[in-house]
């Protein structure tokens, strides 16, 4: 019964495979690829040149491995040719061997260093190197050769040439980048010091508006000696209003328009202090243009609330610039006084 089972399993698979000729195949290939490509990787013959460009008088030295996976006494290793080259000649060789754990199996290196000295300058080649490698389990020969290396000697004036010349392209780097961080920050410096003139101007001028309204209204008492009543008016109320008017750009305070939340909005004008110009403009103009005339007590009154009024904002500038000095005193204390607070001191 057993043996009905196999025929007929083992007529169904050829049926199958007559069937799927090309899957089988197919199958087929890849195994045999995989097969060889692992073969392929047993046995490996490396090389390599530590430099390719050498100095007259210095040393070059090709280095070449055979590697190879499984007993150290798998391959017999036999070197047939030795590399030559008539711009440099060999004054060392050396041959070493050991192995290292590879998946489970010994990984086993021949090592092979020559060791050539540069003898003429110019450009030449160092030849392949062959070697005999025997595989002792099936005695297959087998001839593996070394790539060939382009090798340039230069001569000692030429090599010193061009280390100076790589020295001086470094160096002109080096310059360039250097000018170029100086360049960055020297124009960042300027345009920060440039932005602290024009806001230590801004503040200049802001304390010279006072002094100058004030010099102006110094002026006025001179129509007050007098007892020129509508002229030392009209002096005061055009002193009040251009001092106004540049604490509030854009605005014009001739007429009786502006009111204080629409000047409060464009300027940092306290509302009682509006209020107290306003006063002022309104008495002055009324006194003005009725002909009236008034002691020269009664316009010395008129002439101290005025100047009170621009002494406030005299002070306030004061303040102001005060409270800014010494918040820019004290950035980098209370800076730390906050990393301190945080634990990252």
């Amino acid at each position: 019964m057993k043996n009905l089972d196999f025929l007929d399993f083992t007529e169904r698979l050829l049926s199958f495979m007559k069937q799927n000729v090309f899957i089988v195949f197919t199958i087929f290939l890849i195994f045999l690829i995989c097969g060889n490509s692992y073969c392929a990787v047993q046995s490996e013959l490396t090389s390599s040149v530590s430099s390719t460009t050498v100095v007259q008088g210095g040393e070059l030295v090709l280095n070449i491995d055979f590697t190879w996976i499984g007993a150290p006494t798998a391959y017999q290793i036999e070197p047939v040719k030795a590399p030559d080259s008539y711009l440099l000649e060999i004054i060392g060789s050396k041959q070493e061997n050991s192995y290292q754990m590879y998946n489970d199996s010994k990984k086993n290196t021949m090592h092979f260093k020559y060791v050539f000295r540069a003898s003429e300058p110019g450009k030449g080649r160092i030849s392949y190197c062959a070697f005999e490698v025997t595989e002792r389990e099936s005695g297959i020969k087998k001839i593996k050769k070394t790539s060939p290396y382009d090798i340039t000697v230069l001569s000692k004036s030429r090599y010193l040439l061009r280390q100076s010349t790589r020295f001086a392209t470094w160096l002109i780097i080096l310059l360039i980048a250097g000018s170029a961080v100086f360049t960055v920050g020297y124009l960042t410096y300027k345009s920060k010091q440039k932005k602290q003139e024009i806001i230590n101007k801004e503040k200049s001028l802001s304390g010279d508006i006072e002094e100058r309204t004030l010099l102006k209204l110094n002026s006025v008492r001179k129509y007050k000696i007098s007892g020129e009543t509508d002229k030392f008016f009209d002096a005061l109320i055009k002193s009040l209003q251009s001092y106004f008017e540049a604490k509030a750009p854009g605005i014009s305070l001739k007429g009786s328009r502006i009111t204080e939340e629409k000047l409060n909005l464009k300027s940092s004008i306290p509302q009682k202090q509006f209020i107290e110009y306003k006063e002022i403009i309104a008495a002055a103009n009324r006194i003005k243009f009725s002909g009236e005339k008034l002691t020269s007590e009664e316009l010395d009154r008129w002439h101290k609330r005025a100047v009170k009024l621009i002494t406030f904002f005299k002070d306030q500038s004061r303040r102001k610039l005060t409270e800014n000095q010494f918040e820019n005193i004290n950035i980098i204390p209370d800076i730390r006084r906050q990393v301190n607070g945080n634990g990252y001191d």
